[in-house]
């Protein structure tokens, strides 16, 4: 955990739909809804060209806003340059406990569900961070989750904080290996130990009549349905059932992923795979193809067929298929609240993202003195 502050100070008066100045642009606050119906091309656009993850375009971010029950106050700041759209935030404001104190507190919707958050922006993220608080003064606090701790939505957070006066704490979240393609995947199969060789090639040996198992693949919207259905059983046989965290279909994470398949499908984005053994599925992997990026967004298997090693099948799997689909990197993605990456996301790959969130305190006298009172706290844990 890591702390910012400095003696300088922000105006908060000015409307976030006023002019920012030359380098900032013209600002406009639309509601969520109005502003993805007004801008989605646009704001599609920022986020291919700056090479961001695609669970930051609007159409995922919808998703995630209505199944989180935002969707009809969250907020949508639009920054302009030049005639073209150069920044977005998409945001809400809710009244906060921290210590037992209200707040005001503005989170981006990207805290709710994301992968490698970031500003969608083509210039200054210090303007449009600025001319978001400017349009939020009664703000108390800002929570800004899941980004790179050196990346430029950090970067540009704590120089926010050395101007206003404020106070930033940082805490690591998580920690997502992922695998850089550069090599065919026998090449890369080549690289590994003679044990990790040996084990791949009897894994795949394990498929076919003899042992019943077979792989079967899903990418097309008319596949979304048995894909899910197929997710749903094997999420009520795994170990997470037994913890009580399996994805249900009337779990919160059941409705997000039965939203968001659909999405995939249709922009020709969805890659999962589902093994099966004669016709009982035994393990799935879902995975999320989008430019250069393949992200393993949730798998899981049988228990009762651990010796059998359908987990490591389907991720073999799905592997392979980023090769050959071209792709630039198979993204692991992390698991929130882990201290060290999970190990089994280590056996293809030792690169590793970390992950950080960001609480940035205003520069009044209540929120500085929670931010000290919990950099306190957690300086002496």
């Amino acid at each position: 955990m890591n702390t910012r502050s400095s003696p300088q100070a922000l105006a908060h008066g000015q409307p976030a739909s006023a002019a920012t100045g030359a380098a900032g642009g013209e600002c406009e606050v639309l509601s969520l809804t109005a502003g993805i119906a007004r801008y989605e091309a646009e704001w599609s656009h920022l986020v291919d060209s700056t090479a961001l993850n695609p669970s930051l375009l609007p159409g995922w971010v919808r998703i995630v806003a209505t199944n989180s029950g935002i969707a009809d106050h969250a907020k949508l700041l639009v920054q302009h340059h030049g005639g073209h759209v150069t920044g977005v935030v998409p945001y809400f404001a809710q009244p906060a406990r921290i210590l037992g104190i209200p707040l005001n507190k503005l989170s981006l919707v990207s805290n709710l569900v994301s992968y490698h958050a970031d500003l969608p922006c083509a210039g200054s993220r210090l303007n449009l961070l600025k001319a978001l608080l400017r349009g939020e003064p009664t703000w108390q606090v800002l929570q800004v989750d899941n980004i790179l701790p050196d990346g430029p939505t950090a970067v540009a957070l704590e120089e926010l904080c050395q101007e206003m006066g404020g106070r930033l704490l940082t805490y690591p979240v998580d920690f997502a290996p992922y695998l850089p393609i550069a090599q065919p995947f026998d090449a890369l199969l080549a690289t590994m130990d003679k044990k990790f060789r040996y084990k791949y090639r009897k894994r795949q040996e394990s498929l076919g009549d003899h042992t019943g198992l077979s792989m079967r693949w899903f990418t097309q919207p008319d596949e979304v349905q048995a894909f899910l259905d197929a997710m749903l059983a094997v999420e009520a046989r795994s170990w997470k059932a037994q913890q009580g965290v399996a994805v249900a279909a009337a779990t919160h994470e059941g409705s997000y992923y039965a939203k968001l398949l659909p999405y995939l499908a249709t922009q020709g984005d969805l890659l999962a795979n589902v093994l099966f053994q004669g016709d009982t599925p035994v393990a799935y992997n879902l995975c999320c193809h989008h430019g250069g990026w393949v992200g393993q967004l949730k798998t899981a298997f049988d228990i009762s067929l651990e010796q059998l090693s359908p987990g490591a099948l389907v991720i073999d799997g799905a592997i392979r298929a980023a090769f050959e689909r071209g792709a630039r990197e198979f993204d692991f993605l992390g698991t929130p609240g882990k201290s060290a990456p999970e190990p089994h996301k280590l056996f293809w790959t030792k690169h590793v993202r970390s992950h950080i969130s960001c609480f940035l305190f205003a520069p009044r006298p209540v929120p500085r003195l929670i931010a000290a009172v919990k950099h306190w706290r957690q300086a002496r844990a």
